[in-house]
């Protein structure tokens, strides 16, 4: 009878053992963290329900500002500020060109060559001014020197014309009197070179 009695307690301490045994593993499994976990997305610590802590928000990578883009200037808005500076208009103008010290030398005509010439009046913003074409044409007819004459009555016009002069013979030398009919505006000076394209007639009439 004790021995039966010995067996059933040594029985009922080994079910009692292996029961808190399984109990205290099922508490582990189902145990839950108060921690929530974190995972690392792109060097930042970000918490899993989208949250960001202190710290991460202060790790948050900056975003590059972009440097401003230089402003272009296009052709038309150049076209624009030449026209403003035209000598259509009464403000004071000074010439990139420097006025000659001594008197222009009278080019040499080559034999076959003639040269044809007139005087040119026109209207400026601070009046009626004049203006000298002379130019050489050579056997064939094409332009070969150009020499202008300032007969402005005005310091502006003055410069317009003496810019004109510096740049006409760039534009006009090579090309053929009897067929030209206009050349573009030339040294910003667009009635200085209107009043050229006006004189035109008188000079192919000397041909």
């Amino acid at each position: 009878m004790d021995k039966q009695r010995f067996f059933l307690a040594l029985v009922l301490t080994a079910s009692a053992l292996s029961v808190a045994r399984f109990w205290v593993d099922d508490k582990d499994l189902i145990s839950v963290s108060t921690t929530t976990p974190t995972v690392l997305v792109a060097d930042t610590e970000k918490t899993v329900p989208g949250v960001f802590s202190d710290e991460a928000q202060k790790r948050e990578p900056t975003l590059l500002q972009k440097e401003p883009v230089p402003t272009q200037i296009t052709s038309r808005e150049r076209e624009r500020e030449e026209e403003e500076d035209d000598d259509d208009d009464d403000r004071p103008y000074v010439s990139t060109t420097p006025a000659p010290a001594t008197p222009p030398v009278a080019p040499v005509v080559a034999p076959g060559s003639k040269t044809v010439q007139t005087i040119a009046s026109y209207s400026t913003p601070s009046g009626t001014d004049r203006i000298g074409f002379s130019l050489i044409i050579d056997q064939s007819g094409t332009i070969t020197n150009v020499t202008i004459q300032n007969l402005a009555n005005s310091d502006t016009s003055a410069n317009y014309q003496r810019d004109f002069a510096a740049s006409a013979p760039a534009v006009l030398v090579g090309k053929k009197l009897s067929t030209l009919t206009s050349i573009n505006r030339v040294a910003r000076a667009s009635l200085t070179t209107m009043a050229f394209n006006d004189s035109l007639p008188a000079l192919k009439a000397q041909l």
